[in-house]
């Protein structure tokens, strides 16, 4: 007996929240930001993978805007505020105890994250808020569209990071200036990669490149005998 398209509810299941809607999605050939649903069970990390459980939603196919559904970004959202809401469910599902505050700024989105688990972000030279900040940048531009370029920050450490960063940027542009020869700078974050990128950019007779594989790569600042790559 065929069910009442209306009525008729479907759970999916993912290793996280986006990875459930992605499913409900593909199943129901709607678009992600299309789909109304509800968190059934908000699953569990475990431990190294042992007692793991994957997060489960329910869809009400013919929900439309008013039903009492969780939704995708509706139409004229304020982005901050999407960003805000999807994030604090993000680290709600890492496990991680903090607060989240989005502000919008000229066109960008910055989230201020706090509470007993801040620490944990900033470790080993902000390994973990690294990492959040690249997945949040990985998923802005198909969730959020509007949102623009969105900054994870934790106790001004980003902007304390950023500033280093971009003092050893110029300090190796003005040696490669003085010498002619490159220099090559620490493995870095995608986000630190940008910070040198755009600091060089100071320094018309250099350029910059990022060179090597995966998450961490290096920077090399060279004379501007080419185009800037990477």
């Amino acid at each position: 007996m065929d069910l009442d398209v209306k009525t008729a509810e479907r759970e999916f299941e993912g290793k996280d929240l986006a990875d459930a809607v992605r499913a409900a999605s593909e199943a129901l050939g709607l678009a992600p930001d299309a789909i109304r649903y509800a968190v059934v069970d908000e699953g569990r990390r475990g431990l190294f993978g042992v007692g793991s459980r994957r997060i489960r939603i329910r869809v009400q196919e013919g929900a439309s805007n008013g039903d009492e559904t969780e939704t995708g970004p509706p139409d004229g959202a304020d982005p901050a505020t999407e960003v805000e809401t999807s994030i604090r469910r993000l680290v709600g599902l890492m496990g991680l105890d903090l607060t989240v505050r989005g502000q919008g700024e000229d066109g960008s989105v910055r989230i201020l994250l706090d509470g007993p688990h801040r620490d944990l972000l900033t470790q080993r030279d902000g390994e973990l808020l690294a990492a959040l900040q690249f997945l949040v940048q990985r998923m802005a531009r198909r969730t959020w569209p509007g949102a623009g370029h969105i900054v994870v920050e934790c106790e001004g450490y980003r902007d304390r990071r950023e500033e280093e960063i971009g003092e050893l940027a110029r300090e190796v542009a003005r040696q490669v200036e003085r010498t002619g020869r490159p220099r090559k700078l620490p493995a870095m974050n995608p986000y630190e990669r940008r910070v040198v990128h755009l600091t060089v950019r100071e320094f018309p007779s250099v350029t910059s490149r990022s060179s090597g594989e995966g998450f961490l790569k290096q920077v090399t600042v060279s004379p501007a005998s080419r185009p800037e790559q990477g």
